[in-house]
């Protein structure tokens, strides 16, 4: 059940947005400002104006909800193209390794834990001894990793995290802050729906191969 504080606060919110977004609708441009963002900033790639406002603000509340109620809401789902293989981006900041957790951790933003691994085997954009942390979401729903364990020795694949755009609206700060406060640019940050898995396993060893191969893809 929720409780009837935060409920009242995430109903506030959203009128709040609501009446503080009303009054600037007619300066938007009704144009698209869409351009390559991170998960934090998808709702700039809504269409702006009314309509695009009213996308924007359900866009929004939908995650804040997620953030701050996250088992009244399904579960994270993973989409995969099995006829597509696993490829990595030529400008890809994200860490391809094998490592070994050193520390589990708490993060000052409570939404995330702080895996701290020694890299082994560097396989992109890491080097062999490295001390890397990595941070991962806290629950299952918001599509963290949970898997890890100290000690254990894990194939990780991290994205590489660059802060949304600032926004004027006050939802977008709120969630923008709910979702990423206090983590700083360029942090690793480790999804359930990509291929951190533990080390010598079948869901490991595949999820190995496929990163060797798009590696040597990437550099054919």
């Amino acid at each position: 059940m929720l409780s009837r504080e935060r409920l009242a606060h995430t109903t506030f919110l959203m009128v709040l947005t609501a009446l503080a977004g009303l009054p600037g609708l007619r300066a938007q441009a009704p144009a698209a400002l869409c351009r390559p963002v991170t998960f934090a900033g998808l709702a700039d790639c809504i269409p702006r104006g009314v309509i695009g406002y009213m996308a924007r603000l359900v866009f929004l509340t939908v995650v804040a909800l997620v953030v701050m109620f996250p088992r009244a809401v399904s579960a994270c789902t993973c989409v995969v193209d099995p006829d597509k293989p696993f490829a990595i981006q030529p400008a890809s900041k994200g860490v391809f390794a094998i490592g070994t957790v050193k520390q589990i951790r708490s993060e000052a933003n409570p939404g995330f834990h702080a895996i701290v691994v020694e890299i082994t085997e560097p396989i992109l954009n890491a080097s062999a001894g490295d001390v890397i942390t990595f941070l991962t979401r806290t629950s299952d729903e918001a599509c963290g990793y949970s898997g890890f364990s100290p000690g254990g020795r894990y194939v990780i694949e991290s994205s590489y995290f660059v802060p949304a755009a600032p926004s004027p609206g006050p939802i977008d700060r709120k969630v923008l802050e709910e979702l990423w406060g206090g983590v700083p640019a360029g942090s690793h940050i480790v999804w359930r729906c990509g291929k951190t898995r533990p080390l010598n396993t079948p869901e490991g060893d595949k999820a190995l191969g496929e990163i060797r191969e798009a590696v040597r893809q990437l550099r054919r």
